[in-house]
């Protein structure tokens, strides 16, 4: 067994030399020094308690580079490591391929668990509480709940994952466990719960891997007054490695935003009583309890449950629609100049002058204090009737009952978290460090409006409960620089300032294929700016020179659904169109799309933002790239309105600081799913010419490898293209 040695070197020399571990496991072994030298740095940070930001390009294989420290570590019993990731993928390779690979030729015998949140697993109570609407269920439905017995008796984890047979819409919501609902050891199931089963296995795990969302909301979780450390998912650690690390920032935004959705409070108000299916809603339920029990509910209860809070649940939903409907009415007569301008979506941002007009103050918080006093009888009925209806209640029937109180209760918990969440949401005061807007979208045949209340920063939550917190940290991705350096990261996830300056250290790898021969980069010199009338024209005709030249084989990245579409009915639906398999996002699931272009040679995704990272396509299947504009965010985008306001207000340039470094990232990003592999080749053509001609041009330049640049006229440029896909270079 390889020992977490006195001398760093020593030991990763022992690992990665060419008459190393790794070199006796693998037949004709190749050595990188990168790689090497990566894994050096993350064992210098453990053992120094140091922050390390490290960019490792494609092909330096960094998972082995942290990985080896991280269970050496382990191995010499210094305490367990958290791997966060941003894709299922990459947590599978993880935890089915490297870390068994690396555990064998490390010799070491060691746990790796890869940790899933509460709503993952099975609930035994709330399969109990489904179980009272067995009569009422479809045939669909009962069959659902004898898999699901079938499972809770034979499964050995109780999650989700282990189901081998498919379940109905919503049927696995209704059983699986979720915290507002969880009574802990109150519950009578506690002691065979599956969820603590698993967060007590968890305890004696050295490798714990878990998602970016997971590793949010579980630090979310702990801000909460009411947190509860026994309901925690993750155990203590303090030491962290975040892979994909360029997602952190944005994941912590969304979940440390409020989401207020309207279509979400009418079906929670709808499980409490329907018109619909008055015999599937909790009151329907308890009727219908009594009535298998052959038990007299009281007059009061009676009417309580036919009458009273039937009328107050129809009064309740008739005020909360009449406020959202109100809220729509405001944006689209104070705010529809500063609508988004995507076909599908419309958001709407309400600015502090916006908010203190007569409009908003009267009519929208007017009626938000009607729904307020409505919801508020609502929840004083289902007290008093719980209270009358315990009155009655023997013994031998209390356990039945308490099942229907609780299912209740979780109900009206929702409820109440939401109308104090819409009650700051409307009339909180105005905060410069947080943004407020609504969405409205179609889905499918039902309107939907959301209203969303974001953080602006939550840099200082990511410094003071991650990386402050924890004595090692380690940041790697293929994209974590900006204008070749860390400054944008650094600022975006906390790293700075006191505390820091002496624990912070970084590192770039670049790339060991060769991009100068492998690669080319074009840019059309006679195309219009993006901005200006016939661009969508000119990119139309410049896309089917680049398919004609790269035979297909090409994924055109778009920054909106909206050019993508008019582009993909151009082209695709044109009569002279030639004749590939054409793909677009949102025709399929994304894995889906992924597998119909690999098995023909000529295919084409039309795709948006989703796909300018993590798709990994190695091989001649992928062999050029069109990259339609520079992704700049949306101006009109609430959230980067606010965000840019708040830089001008810190005497920040909001372009250079925070516009500019985001766009080229995800610049980066977009190029780099090109070249996978040594033997990979091919083109990436920019449509938007902005980047030869702006000065801020250089810095998507300088994020880009080193590789051929061709700005020419779209004849030459074709022939460029022609003359590289037959060998003969730029």
């Amino acid at each position: 067994m390889l020992e977490f040695a006195s001398s760093s070197s020593d030991c990763i020399e022992r690992v990665f030399s060419l008459t190393g571990l790794l070199s006796r496991s693998i037949q004709e072994y190749e050595m990188r020094e990168e790689q090497k030298e990566m894994s050096l740095k993350v064992m210098e940070a453990y053992e120094g308690n140091h922050v390390l930001l490290v960019e490792a390009a494609t092909g330096i294989g960094k998972s082995w580079a942290y990985l080896i420290p991280a269970l050496l570590w382990a191995g010499a019993r210094k305490g367990p490591t958290v791997i966060s990731t941003n894709t299922i993928a990459l947590q599978e390779q993880l935890i089915k391929k490297d870390i068994p690979f690396l555990l064998d030729i490390l010799k070491l015998d060691l746990q790796a668990t890869l940790v899933k949140g509460m709503s993952n697993y099975f609930c035994f109570r709330k399969y109990e509480e489904a179980l009272l609407e067995k009569a009422l269920f479809t045939p669909q439905e009962k069959s659902d709940m004898d898999k699901l017995q079938l499972f809770a008796e034979n499964c050995k984890e109780g999650s989700f994952s282990e189901m081998n047979s498919p379940l109905s819409t919503g049927m696995w919501e209704k059983v699986s466990a979720e915290r507002s609902a969880c009574t802990h050891v109150e519950c009578p199931h506690f002691k065979e719960c599956f969820f603590f089963k698993a967060r007590k296995a968890l305890e004696d795990s050295q490798i714990l891997i878990v998602n970016h969302h997971l590793l949010v909301a579980e630090m979310a979780m702990r801000l909460r007054p009411d947190f509860q450390e026994e309901k925690s998912i993750l155990p203590k650690f303090s030491r962290i490695v975040v892979d994909e690390a360029h997602h952190l920032e944005e994941i912590a935004l969304e979940s440390f935003s409020v989401k207020i959705d309207r279509l979400d409070l009418i079906r929670y108000l709808g499980r409490i009583y329907s018109d619909n299916q008055p015999q599937k809603s909790r009151l329907g339920l308890l009727k219908a309890e009594f009535i298998s029990k052959n038990m007299i509910c009281s007059p009061a209860a009676a009417m309580a449950i036919d009458v009273e809070i039937p009328a107050q649940k129809r009064v309740a939903l008739a005020a909360v629609e009449q406020f959202f409907m109100s809220v729509e009415e405001f944006c689209q007569q104070e705010l529809i100049s500063e609508s988004s301008s995507e076909i599908r979506e419309k958001r709407w941002r309400f600015s502090d002058e916006k908010t203190a007009t007569s409009r908003w103050q009267e009519e929208v918080k007017g009626l938000f204090t009607s729904v307020q006093e409505e919801w508020k009888k609502l929840f004083s009925s289902l007290d008093l009737l719980k209270q009358e209806i315990g009155r009655s209640l023997s013994d031998t029937n209390k356990d039945v009952f308490s099942l229907h109180f609780n299912a209740m209760d979780m109900i009206t918990g929702v409820l109440v978290q939401r109308l104090s969440q819409l009650e700051h949401f409307v009339i909180a005061p105005a905060d410069e460090k947080r943004v407020r807007w609504v969405e409205v979208s179609s889905p499918l045949a039902m309107k939907n409006i959301m209203l969303v209340d974001a953080k602006l920063n939550v840099s200082e939550y990511l410094k003071k409960y991650l990386f402050s917190a924890k004595d090692t940290a380690i940041l790697c991705s293929a994209t974590l620089t900006s204008n070749q350096n860390f400054s944008f990261l650094k600022q975006q996830m906390g790293i700075s300032g006191e505390g820091f300056l002496e624990r912070v250290s970084e590192k770039t790898y670049d790339s060991p294929f060769n991009f100068q021969k492998n690669a080319l980069f074009l840019v059309p010199s006679d195309i219009s700016y993006p901005h200006e009338y016939g661009f969508i024209e000119e990119a139309v005709a410049m896309i089917k020179d680049v398919l004609k030249a790269s035979q297909g084989g090409c994924f055109i990245l778009f920054t909106s659904y909206d050019m993508l579409q008019k582009c993909y009915d151009k082209i695709v639906k044109a009569q002279d169109k030639i004749p590939f398999n054409y793909l677009r996002q949102g025709e399929a699931s994304k894995q889906t799309l992924i597998e119909n272009f690999k098995k023909k040679k000529d295919s084409v995704l039309f795709a948006t933002s989703s796909f300018w990272e993590g798709i990994d396509i190695a091989g001649d299947a992928l062999r050029c790239v069109i990259l339609t504009k520079l992704p700049f965010r949306v101006p009109s985008e609430p959230l980067f309105q606010a965000m840019s306001e708040m830089y001008t207000k810190e005497g920040k340039d909001p372009f250079s600081e925070y516009s500019l470094p985001q766009a080229c990232l995800k610049f980066k990003q977009g190029f780099g799913r090109l070249i996978r592999t040594k033997d990979d080749r091919g083109c990436v053509v920019c449509l938007d010419k902005r980047i030869m001609t702006k000065p801020y041009g250089k810095a998507f330049l300088k994020s880009l490898p080193n590789c051929p640049v061709v700005y020419k006229k779209r004849v030459e440029l074709f022939k460029s293209m022609q003359d590289f896909y037959q060998g003969s270079g730029a």
